[in-house]
């Protein structure tokens, strides 16, 4: 990641790793814990795509594929009185890249955590050249409408670094505390790592 300038980050929701850039959109669904489903905003995903002729669905892991392609991932967490799906939707990703990032030696690296499931990735321009950002969102907006009844206008915040300077100390403590070696490195899973190399005279292995 670091010779691809590629920065880590690990969210609160667990689940496996994806790779972000520019090429993808990342849409998180907050709900009451009394109605959390893991495939209700899924689903509604999926809806927003066929609607712009994408023939999407919902897979037996809950993530969004389309010919058995997976478009976009889902991690979930759950709290006393809320629950929250995370997703990431390929768009025009670098998917040599992504699989350059991703890619990892499972033969020298056994993690206890929850491991992640490699699967055949495709972007959504593969099916639609008319598909973007502001499309995607626009569709999962209208969507929302149709699935929850609301009649109220959705309102739209954009918030980047800088506006933080103004929200509450909550908030800042969130974001500061998301860039510590603590909360990236510090609470991994156990593993088990093991490295080799052969030399003229023989082999080393050394297991930690």
């Amino acid at each position: 990641m670091k010779e691809r300038d590629v920065w880590l980050a690990r969210r609160s929701s667990g689940g496996g790793s994806v790779y972000h850039d520019m090429g993808n959109t990342n849409y998180s669904v907050f709900m009451p814990r009394e109605a959390f489903s893991r495939e209700l905003s899924a689903k509604m995903v999926a809806k927003a795509l066929v609607q712009n002729d994408i023939p999407a669905y919902v897979n037996k892991r809950h993530d969004i594929a389309v010919d058995d392609f997976k478009v976009s991932g889902s991690a979930f967490k759950l709290t006393q009185k809320r629950a929250f799906h995370h997703g990431t939707m390929l768009i025009d990703v670098d998917l040599t890249r992504l699989k350059g990032c991703l890619h990892s030696g499972k033969d020298t690296l056994i993690a206890n955590g929850v491991a992640s499931v490699p699967s055949p990735v495709v972007n959504l321009r593969d099916y639609s050249w008319t598909i973007d950002h502001a499309t995607f969102c626009n569709s999962v907006k209208l969507e929302f409408v149709k699935q929850f009844g609301t009649s109220q206008d959705i309102v739209e915040e954009v918030v980047w670094d800088e506006t933080l300077i103004d929200v509450v100390d909550e908030i800042k403590q969130e974001r500061d505390k998301l860039k510590t070696w603590d909360w990236l490195y510090g609470q991994t899973p156990e593993f088990t790592y093991t490295l080799s190399n052969t030399f003229d005279w023989g082999q080393v292995v050394g297991e930690k």
